[in-house]
């Protein structure tokens, strides 16, 4: 892959102790998952 033309995807999660139980797993899943679905799917990196 050519990492000029690549979009690099950044994804940080927090999950402060005080908060109710985020569900930052699942989220990261669905993300992958939709961009496994995208037409231009091989110009993305997470």
């Amino acid at each position: 892959m050519n990492s000029e033309n690549s979009i690099t995807i950044l994804f940080l999660a927090s999950d402060p102790s005080d908060a109710s139980r985020l569900r930052l797993g699942q989220e990261l899943r669905d993300i992958q998952q939709r961009l496994q679905l995208a037409k231009q799917r091989e110009k993305f990196v997470l």
